[in-house]
This record gives structure tokens, C-alpha cells and sequence, in this order.
């Protein structure tokens, strides 16, 4: 049994960017609707449906006028103006598409507070140790399938974890084996101790009906 302390046990954090997610998606939906606005405008002039584009900025005024200019060119502002508007309708789905869970991660080192680790920031992912969880705990004998959950409480890990089960085995002896694999796999893995591990068991569905007839 691993001896951290819990006054040394590591937190749960977030790993953001320096940048917000909303800040940056909100300004890349912005950006996509400037464009094909743009886009669009430009191509209801080239149409005769709007007059010359003016755009004033500090210092200088841009004006687009392409009545004055030879057909081909007008053409090419036309397609360009048809790009933009592709462009800026495809960044502005991408900012208003529905933003991808963080993974959450855990710190397992700060300041050199507990002595399994090395200087410096050591972090590992939850989904990683679930998938460990998962991958030990379906190679006990007697497990057909298994879907746990691990999650960091005060004192170190809590793994919940529902189980399918063979009909033929033992279910004490699957409960005991599969504790003992999951408690030492996380706290060799970590470095910090499995304080409680629940199971929850159940039998094949078509094997339950088998048995019923």
C-alpha cells in the first residue's frame, strides 16, 4: 500500500491554452462573418446590385469600382469575392460548432511534496487511467467485460467499477482478484494509494435467459 500523505496528495486541474476557448472561437466566428460579408457585398457589386465599395480606414480610404475595370478582371474579383464567401461561412461553423470536452488532467507532482516523482511537473490524463482500469481489470479471470471509473477523492483514488461477469465464476473470488489487480496497477502506475474500490456485477443478458428456460 503506497504511504502518501493526503495533505500531499495531488489536485485536479484543467490544462487550458492561454487563450480562452470561447475568446478564440468567438473571434474566429467574427472573422468568418466579416469575410462573407465582404464576399458577399463585392459580388453584389460585380452584379450592378450595390455601387462602388468604399472602406475608410485611419488615414487612407480604399474604393472598389469594378464598372471601370476589363471584364476578365471583373471575373476574378467575382470568384475571389465567391471564395471569401465560402471561407468565412466555413469559419464561422467551426466557431459556432459545439466546442470538444478537455481532457482533465491530474497533477501528481508539486514542489517536490511527496518522493515518488523528480523535480519539476509530472501530469497524466483521467481518460488514460480508465483506460488502464478498463484494460487490467478485463484480464482478471471471470471478467467478461468492465467499465470503470477512476476519480481522485481526498485521500486517493476511488475506482467505481461495473462488471459482466462469467456465469460459471466465483463471484467473491472475481470481487477479490480484480480489487487486488486494480490497487496495485493504479498505485504502481501513480505512486498514490487506491482508497476504496466499488464493483458492481452482472451476468451476461443472454446468459441469464439461458439459465431461465
Amino acid at each position: 500500500m503506497c504511504s502518501t500523505s493526503p495533505n500531499h496528495l495531488p489536485k485536479l486541474v484543467k490544462m487550458t491554452n492561454s487563450l480562452p476557448d470561447v475568446t478564440r472561437r468567438l473571434l474566429v466566428s467574427l472573422f468568418g462573418l466579416l469575410m462573407a460579408a465582404g464576399g458577399l457585398a463585392v459580388c453584389m457589386h460585380a452584379l450592378g446590385l450595390l455601387g462602388p465599395l468604399v472602406l475608410i480606414l485611419p488615414g487612407f480610404t480604399l474604393v472598389l469600382n469594378l464598372t471601370a475595370l476589363p471584364f476578365a478582371q471583373v471575373l476574378l474579383w467575382s470568384g475571389a469575392a465567391l471564395g471569401a464567401i465560402l471561407a468565412g461561412l466555413l469559419l464561422l461553423a467551426v466557431g459556432l460548432m459545439p466546442a470538444t470536452p478537455r481532457k482533465q488532467r491530474i497533477v501528481l507532482q508539486r514542489s517536490g511534496l511527496n518522493g515518488h516523482y523528480g523535480g519539476g511537473e509530472v501530469t497524466i490524463a483521467l481518460p488514460s487511467l480508465t483506460d488502464l482500469a478498463a484494460y487490467v481489470a478485463e484480464r482478471v479471470e471471470g471478467v467478461r467485460e468492465a467499465h470503470p471509473v477512476v476519480r481522485l477523492k481526498r485521500k486517493g483514488w476511488h475506482v467505481v467499477c461495473p462488471i459482466t461477469v462469467a456465469p460459471d465464476a466465483a463471484l467473491p473470488d472475481v470481487a477479490a482478484r480484480l480489487k487486488t489487480a486494480l490497487q496495485d496497477a493504479l498505485e504502481r502506475h501513480t505512486g498514490l494509494p487506491v482508497t476504496r474500490v466499488d464493483i458492481a456485477a452482472q451476468l451476461p443478458a443472454q446468459d441469464v435467459r439461458q439459465r431461465l428456460k
